[in-house]
Formats: C-alpha cells, sequence, structure tokens
C-alpha cells in the first residue's frame, strides 16, 4: 500500500507544561508591566497639558503683578497688600498677624531693585477652599538693609491674579 505524501500525518506534537507555565507568566508579566508604564506615561502627559494651561494665564501677567506688589510694599504694609491677597491667605492668617508678620519684614528697608524674577513651576489642586491654580516664583531683590530672595505663589481668583504664598529670606533677619 502506497502512502500519500499529501495528506497530514497522524503524530502529534506535545508541549512541554513547564516550559508553556513559565511563558505565559513572563508574557502576562511584561504585559502588566507595559501596562503600568502605559498609565504612567499617560498621568505625565495629563500633569503637562494641565500645568501647560495653569501657567498660560500667568505667562503675561504674574511678572509685572510682582513688580507692582514689591514696588507698592515700600514700607511693608498688611493693609495695602489685603486687597492684593488670595481668600485662601485670609481666611487662614489674621489681621494681627498679617500686621505682625507684614511689621517683621519692614526689617528689609526700601526696595532698592529686583535683580530677576524665575518661574519655578505650576499646579492645580483642590483643596477645602475649592480648586486652586497656582504659579511659583523666585524673586532675587536688593533692600536698603541687605539683598533678600522671595518665594511667592500666585493663584488665579475669578480673573485677577492674587498673592497666596509669601515667604523672605534674607540675612537682616539674623541680625
Amino acid at each position: 500500500m502506497e502512502e500519500n505524501p499529501y495528506q497530514p500525518s497522524t503524530s502529534t506534537i506535545k508541549e512541554s507544561r513547564e516550559k508553556s507555565g513559565i511563558y505565559t507568566f513572563f508574557i502576562r508579566f511584561l504585559i502588566s508591566l507595559g501596562v503600568v508604564f502605559g498609565i504612567i506615561i499617560l498621568l505625565f502627559i495629563f500633569v503637562g497639558i494641565s500645568t501647560s494651561n495653569t501657567y498660560s494665564k500667568f505667562k503675561n501677567n504674574a511678572e509685572p503683578f510682582i513688580e507692582s506688589f514689591l514696588n507698592s510694599q515700600n514700607p511693608w504694609d498688611y493693609t495695602i497688600a489685603k486687597p492684593l491677597l488670595s481668600d485662601p491667605w485670609l481666611k487662614t492668617t489674621t489681621d494681627e498677624d498679617g500686621i505682625k508678620l507684614f511689621g517683621f519684614y519692614n526689617k528689609l528697608g526700601s526696595l532698592k531693585s529686583i535683580k530677576s524674577i524665575n518661574w519655578q513651576g505650576c499646579s492645580n489642586y483642590t483643596g477645602t477652599s475649592g480648586s486652586i491654580e497656582r504659579c511659583d516664583y523666585h524673586i532675587s531683590s536688593v533692600y536698603t538693609n541687605g539683598n533678600a530672595t522671595i518665594d511667592i505663589g500666585l493663584s488665579i481668583e475669578g480673573d485677577t491674579i492674587k498673592l497666596l504664598h509669601l515667604s523672605i529670606n534674607s540675612n537682616v533677619f539674623v541680625q
């Protein structure tokens, strides 16, 4: 009897169960790792877009606001600054504490010049007082009694920029 060479053989291929188990685990592990990295990349893209949108709102208005604010604080006066302060600032700081703080800043003397205003970053977050779009700036300045570095956080309330955070470091305060 002749065998037909075009007919499939009757033998079967047996796979090793050990290799297929390890192989399946390895493939599932790589897929899971890919999904995790994909989510992380999407998160970075979302944060980047969100920060970019926030920065565009501050881009042309922040530096003039900062310069105007610092020039108006000559000497430092809480009552002059109060309309420029954000709602979260006003909710957490009493008038008495604000007057003390700004009185302390008077040790700097008069503003001579602003050396530089550097953008530090922007963020969006939701807190107890609502959603806040914030950009932070680092300012190098010269006062009559010494140099100072000022960190300012700005937020947008309605269509206006308000001061959310103010921190001043200077050797003048140490003396």
